[in-house]
């Protein structure tokens, strides 16, 4: 390596050892993810595999960039989360690590719970700390956002084919997004 190495900024946590530069602990979490770029407009889709409160590790061939901000649903039995989250590390064909910038108190009891349960403090069948109101919006949320997935995944094949325009195709998915 010549002696002209890239130097990192130092940040706040750099004197803590590597291990310890997470304001929350991150615990191993399995869960489905949607993550929605609203200035790109591209959707993703992987699986967790770590959880914190801070934040999550998400594993996906195709991840945004380093500083991109994304809308993120989390999914799991059933019960999904919504966050909005920053992109803190990127890895191509592997996957990204999100910080969540959004997390409202009201629906931190989702997260709460999860963490409850892979750490043991909380069962997995018990329903204390979800809210059957949220629940149902957050289906109902979960049910717009899936048609919206098959609509844009229609009208992408559509234009492949040559069946609609690629102008055509283009307004319809602004409007899809707005």
């Amino acid at each position: 390596m010549s002696d002209k190495s890239i130097k990192l900024v130092p940040s706040a946590n750099d004197s803590l050892p590597l291990g310890e530069r997470r304001k929350h602990p991150r615990h191993p979490f399995t869960a489905t993810v949607e993550a929605f770029d609203p200035v790109t407009k591209l959707r993703i889709k992987g699986r967790t595999s770590d959880l914190s409160r801070g934040g999550c590790y998400v594993d996906t061939i195709s991840p945004f960039g380093i500083g991109t901000f994304a809308k993120v649903r989390i999914t799991r039995d059933n019960k999904a989360f919504d966050v909005e989250a920053r992109v803190v590390y990127s890895q191509a064909s592997m996957g990204m690590g999100l910080m969540f910038t959004a997390l409202l108190p009201e629906k931190s009891g989702v997260i709460d719970r999860w963490i409850g349960e892979v750490t043991g403090e909380i069962l997995e069948d018990s329903e204390a700390g979800f809210d059957p109101s949220e629940q149902s919006e957050a289906d109902a949320t979960k049910l717009k956002d899936e048609q919206q997935f098959v609509l844009n995944d229609l009208v992408i094949t559509l234009m492949r084919k040559g069946i609609l325009a690629e102008s055509e195709g283009k307004e319809m998915l602004k409007k899809l997004h707005r």
